[in-house]
């Protein structure tokens, strides 16, 4: 979501950015309309009132025209602002959610991890213990078994056949 988010916010600069390629080309125009201007005033020293006129007219035109541009200026400059703070907060978005994916998948591989580990300790206990147990059965138990049949053997002979 992030990403079309991010990529909605490249559309909206690239839109600006026209934008301002079209203030700049107007701009442009009114500069030269203004030089346009100043040569047809330096060129006739004298100037008639009809003149004077069509000149005040145009640069009344200009003032406008640039009254306009800066107008259009500040909205871009806004608009622009805009983008890129969205742009900005997105993208730390996105490496918040790369970083929190990240994460996760190291946590889930720990755990697997550690689940592979206590299954092998777990079966490697139990086949110790198995062993162990045998080894005690065949080695230790018979030999205590036989000590305790010959002691209750001897403890009966001592006691004598029972008149009960």
């Amino acid at each position: 979501m992030l990403e079309i988010d991010l990529d909605s916010t490249r559309h909206q600069s690239e839109i600006l950015s026209n934008q301002a390629d079209a203030l700049n080309r107007e701009r442009n125009d009114s500069l030269k309309q203004v030089e346009d201007l100043k040569g047809r005033v330096a060129d006739k020293r004298h100037l008639t009132r009809a003149d004077k006129a069509t000149f005040k007219e145009d640069l009344d035109r200009i003032v406008d025209v640039r009254n306009q541009i800066v107008q259009k200026d500040r909205e871009w400059v806004e608009k622009m602002m805009a983008v890129i703070a969205t742009g900005a907060r997105e993208r730390k978005d996105l490496i918040a959610i790369k970083y929190k994916v990240e994460a996760t998948i190291w946590d889930t591989r720990s755990a697997w991890a550690i689940a592979i580990l206590a299954l092998f300790t777990s079966v490697g206990g139990v086949l110790l213990g198995v062993k162990g147990f045998n080894l005690w059965s065949l080695r230790v138990q018979v030999y205590q078994d036989a000590i305790l049949r010959k002691q209750a053997a001897l403890e009966t002979e001592e006691e004598g056949p029972r008149t009960d």
